[in-house]
């Protein structure tokens, strides 16, 4: 690589990656140094300066005048000083140019790539850190395209998220599939800055409704709670900032556009659009849909750890699947609704 082609490479990284001119340069210039001073074992006063303009490269060597030399590396007498330049007192430095060791231009190469290598990875790291922390707490749609032990790894235009087993819920995965994620952190620990992304979060749905129905956006209609069993069913909560606006007919959307959008995006997921209520016992019939609920009584009981708490004693009618609606398949109807009014839910059949 000769002197004016560096400097082209280092103009085309600045174009292509953004990374200062200046900067490469400077990073070239300690890293050949260092290298030049490890390799011939010089003195902490030689340095490598390099051209910016031309890319042209010299060695020197900074001398401080003294009266009398006690350190040849790093002194010269005022006698030899003043035969390079009458004007010099002692305490001056002097810079002397070094003639370059036939081999510096085979290590000056070396250094530059891994320099501006290293830099390359710098700045793309930088750029990823910038970019995400930035978009921490939003959804970004990317592509699975590998995966370890680790997680599953989501390609986005720049980087790529980790999702973890914890964050994937019950969905299976293929290779190359469209995903919408919900980007939880950046964790800059690692020497590569990972994007960490769920699917089970119950925020992904909050950002996928708010995306889906205008007054979400608006402040007219209010997500009160979001509970999910991801992959297979979640139930959310509304309430309505407007009388005149219907807050679960609105989320469905006409013929239940909206929410079915909100669906393909998790991959079937059964979603449960309830209305929120100040009277507790409303509330929970509501969250027990699609289960038709006779009554609702909310008493005080002991628990298996002594402490008095809430339970709602809800009685469904005793014909046909009734309660077992009211259950769900292995309980998932009542444990969600339970989890989304924050009090334990008992069923009962009864006239």
């Amino acid at each position: 690589m000769a002197n004016r082609e560096l400097i082209s490479a280092i103009e085309e990284i600045e174009k292509l990656k953004g990374i200062p001119k200046g900067k490469l340069i400077e990073g070239i210039k300690k890293a050949l140094t260092y290298a030049y001073r490890k390799r011939y074992g010089a003195n902490d006063a030689l340095t490598v300066d390099i051209s910016e303009k031309s890319g042209e490269m010299h060695l020197s060597l900074i001398k401080k005048v003294v009266e009398e030399v006690n350190n040849p590396s790093s002194e010269i007498s005022i006698q030899e000083a003043k035969k390079l330049k009458p004007v010099y007192l002692p305490g001056d430095t002097v810079e002397m140019i070094v003639p370059t060791p036939q081999d510096f231009g085979r290590i000056a190469i070396q250094v530059a790539r891994q320099v501006i290598s290293q830099a390359v990875r710098e700045g793309e790291r930088e750029a990823i850190i910038s970019n995400f922390s930035a978009k921490e707490g939003d959804i970004l749609t990317g592509h699975v395209w590998r995966w370890d032990e680790k997680g599953i790894y989501v390609k986005f235009a720049v980087g790529e998220g980790m999702l973890s087993p914890k964050e994937q819920g019950s969905e299976k995965y293929k290779m190359g599939e469209r995903l919408v994620v919900y980007i939880v952190k950046m964790d800059i620990s690692f020497k590569d800055p990972v994007i960490l992304v769920s699917r089970s979060s119950p925020y992904l749905m909050r950002k996928l409704l708010e995306l889906e129905v205008p007054e979400i956006r608006q402040g007219l209609i209010e997500i009160v709670n979001i509970v999910r069993e991801a992959g297979m069913r979640s139930k959310v909560s509304v309430r309505s900032k407007e009388e005149r606006i219907e807050p679960v007919g609105i989320c469905i959307g006409t013929k239940g556009y909206r929410i079915q959008n909100v669906i393909r995006e998790l991959k079937g997921e059964r979603i449960d659009i309830v209305r929120w209520s100040s009277d507790l016992k409303t509330y929970v019939a509501n969250a027990l849909s699609p289960a038709k609920v006779s009554s609702v009584d909310i008493v005080e009981e002991i628990n298996q750890e002594g402490i008095r708490e809430k339970v709602a004693k809800v009685m469904v009618p005793n014909v046909g699947n009734a309660k077992s609606i009211a259950i769900g398949i292995k309980g998932q109807n009542v444990r969600l609704a339970a989890k989304l009014v924050g009090i334990k839910i008992d069923i009962m059949e009864g006239e």
